[in-house]
């Protein structure tokens, strides 16, 4: 169940109906980070969006739950939004954290309600589900721009300042790519620019 609390890491948007969400199909869209919690730690997300509104109506954000934890936490987000017995749909970046994130949502916890993608890569092999989003130069480019053209447009609203914020840090880099501003101008020598 919920209970407030002005210092927990999440936010809603919509008032809670005898404790619970209003009743709608909801998508869990999760960043993963390494959850140490240090200085130079990123935030793992995760953001609830009701696809019946197109709307974002929550948001957890902490840099301090590791990849597992977080999975748990998914897991019982997830649950709590059930319809009907259908759980909230889950896709999260399946790069670096997401692998562990993932072990155990889908291994450990027996969660059935995520993102798979098409495993086209092998030649002369059956095309496999394969659990959770893949981030790659194009991929990121093309799911970074269709968000910015549903903001535009009006077919997805984020009422969360400091999402909407972190965007502006994201422009094109000089591999056509899409790059936060902060990891263009850090010193990286592998190269990622994560």
């Amino acid at each position: 169940g919920w209970v407030d609390n002005p210092k927990g890491m999440m936010q809603l948007w919509v008032p809670l109906i005898g404790g619970r969400l209003p009743p709608a199909e909801y998508v869990l869209g999760i960043d993963i980070a390494t959850g140490t919690g240090s200085t130079m730690t990123s935030n793992s997300v995760i953001s609830i969006g009701n696809k019946w509104t197109r709307e974002k109506v929550g948001e957890l954000v902490t840099p301090k739950l590791r990849p597992d934890r977080l999975a748990v936490v998914a897991n019982a987000l997830g649950l709590w939004l059930s319809v009907r017995d259908n759980p909230a749909f889950i896709i999260w970046e399946h790069n670096g954290p997401g692998k562990t994130f993932g072990k155990v949502l889908i291994h450990e916890l027996g969660y059935s309600s995520y993102y798979k993608r098409k495993n086209h890569d092998k030649l002369g092999e059956p095309s496999s589900d394969m659990m959770g989003w893949w981030s790659g130069v194009e991929t990121k480019r093309t799911v970074l721009e269709q968000l910015l053209s549903a903001y535009e447009t009006g077919h997805f609203v984020n009422p969360s300042v400091e999402a909407c914020e972190e965007l502006r840090h994201y422009c094109y880099d000089t591999d056509g790519g899409i790059s936060h501003s902060q990891a263009m101008t850090t010193d990286d020598i592998t190269g990622a620019k994560k």
